[in-house]
């Protein structure tokens, strides 16, 4: 399963952006890819939206992660899972620049998007539920491409552990549509569910 983490990036956009594009990483630049911008002038483009904001602050773009485990994924559908990844978090208002490096034993994405949006000029907030989010669409696109199913019942672990934690995963999303009871007595657990009126 794809493991991800979102950090800003607040000076040397350039020296970023020209990390996750080395050639020796990326296949000579073949996973490389953008939108919005050009990948060669990404730094330029980003600088351009970034002197458009409406509200100013620190953050020149941000700096997405999502890794893979070792032979999880080859490096295509990496990059695949990587640019639906990058298109639904930036809602396609972002310029990024999105690549997929195979240096070392796990293939793993890099995405940098602009921290100022392209079409209202609002600048991205990044928080914890917006990580959520990001945790969320990953884990779904990643178990889609790979043809696993998109519930937390279709990729059950090896651990009783694991399984209690993915049906606690899956009962949070239940939550929305149902209030649920747990009462506990001496021998057993008695769950009553009532459906909520909408």
């Amino acid at each position: 399963m794809a493991v991800t983490k979102i950090k800003p990036v607040k000076s040397t956009l350039s020296k970023a952006l020209d990390y996750i594009q080395n050639p020796d990483k990326t296949d000579g630049k073949m996973l490389v890819s953008s939108f919005g911008c050009a990948y060669e002038t990404a730094d330029i483009e980003f600088e351009y939206t970034l002197s458009q904001a409406l509200q100013k602050g620190n953050n020149l773009a941000f700096h997405l992660i999502q890794s893979f485990e070792p032979g999880e994924v080859d490096y295509e559908t990496a990059h695949k899972i990587g640019r639906q990844l990058a298109d639904a978090v930036t809602k396609g208002q972002h310029e990024y620049v999105l690549t997929t490096h195979i240096d070392k034993g796990h293939v793993h994405n890099h995405i940098i998007f602009c921290a100022v949006n392209f079409v209202d000029h609002h600048k991205y907030n990044s928080n914890k539920r917006s990580y959520y989010g990001i945790r969320n669409t990953c884990f779904s696109f990643s178990n889609f491409s790979l043809g696993i199913g998109s519930t937390p019942f279709a990729i059950m672990g090896k651990t009783k552990a694991t399984n209690f934690l993915q049906l606690i995963a899956f009962g949070l999303v239940i939550l929305c549509f149902f209030q649920i009871k747990i009462c506990v007595t001496k021998k057993f657990l008695v769950c009553h569910l009532r459906l909520n009126t909408l």
